[in-house]
């Protein structure tokens, strides 16, 4: 959470943010901000509600999955230990060999999920460079 107020200025130029239940705080910051509706013993979720919450966990399983590829290196699913000037580096070799493995389909997918959502650790710099050709 720290890192997402850190990064308010790149996060305000995203067309939405889809986030978990937990992170009841982009709410408050961005109206955009889109988390599950909750329910309660007074109040249970309706039938549109459940859709919507559906229609978000779909759209957020792309992303979540991106996340598991990344987590299979061990690098970010654990605490990072090495020197923090590599992380970058590092992070950019696992994403092109994650955009290499899911193929050129795929790639411009990311770029656009990673555009929407503001997850730079999906895809190399270089890939953005290229879309704009």
């Amino acid at each position: 959470m720290k890192l997402f107020k850190m990064s308010r200025g790149n996060i305000g130029q995203a067309g939405k943010i889809l986030a978990d239940s937990n992170y009841q705080g982009p709410m408050k910051i961005y109206p955009q901000a889109q988390t599950p509706r909750k329910s309660s013993k007074l109040k249970p979720l309706t039938v549109e509600d459940k859709a919507c919450n559906h229609a978000l966990s779909k759209e957020r399983s792309k992303v979540e999955n991106i996340f598991a590829k990344v987590k299979t290196f061990k690098m970010i699913s654990t605490t990072y230990r090495n020197h923090r000037k590599r992380f970058g580096l590092r992070m950019n070799l696992i994403a092109g060999i994650i955009n290499h493995e899911l193929g050129f389909w795929f790639r411009r997918k990311s770029i656009i999920y990673a555009q929407t959502y503001e997850i730079f650790l999906i895809q190399p710099s270089f890939y953005i460079e290229r879309q704009q050709l």
